[in-house]
């Protein structure tokens, strides 16, 4: 089960993706739905008192993952030109694998614990670089803020690019 349920998780995490980040912003959801769920998570599997925040731990991870998947396809989808989008689509993916190959290389080397913490403590710079990124400008104009809209893809595009 401590394996397995990560999977349960990574099944909610998706289906609760779409309707938080058109609430809130992809912006927000990638800070608490990734960043702060997975610096949760971690931070169980550094002080678990009992079996069942291993379990609560990973289950949190797979909403971590499913989220991520989900909210950083739609936010590459909705920035990006479209001679771009497919180059850019395959990040999650890749960043996904390396993330794998990484815990195992650490692991190698570190104790579980010290492994959790590691990576608990990604989630910083992690989400500092999310609170730099702009919205999405699919998001901001479905909440009718239409010169904000304009303003990042400006940013993201170029002063010339026609909006």
């Amino acid at each position: 089960w401590i394996i397995g349920i990560s999977a349960i998780g990574m099944i909610f995490g998706s289906l609760i993706a779409a309707p938080i980040s058109n609430s809130i912003g992809r912006k927000v959801t990638c800070i608490l739905g990734i960043g702060v769920v997975f610096a949760v998570a971690y931070t169980l599997f550094v002080i678990p008192i009992d079996i069942s925040m291993l379990y609560l731990a990973r289950f949190l991870m797979g909403v971590g993952l499913g989220v991520s998947q989900s909210i950083s396809t739609v936010y590459i989808a909705e920035i990006s030109t479209p001679n771009l989008r497919g180059n850019l689509a395959v990040i999650p993916a890749m960043t996904g694998c390396l993330g794998v190959v990484s815990c195992q290389v650490l692991a190698k080397f570190l104790q579980w614990q010290q492994l959790a913490i590691v990576f608990a403590s990604i989630n910083i710079p992690f989400i500092i670089m999310v609170i730099l990124m702009p919205e999405s400008p699919v998001y901001l104009i479905s909440k009718d803020r239409i010169e904000e809209a304009h303003k990042v893809l400006r940013r993201l595009r170029g002063k010339n690019w026609n909006v």
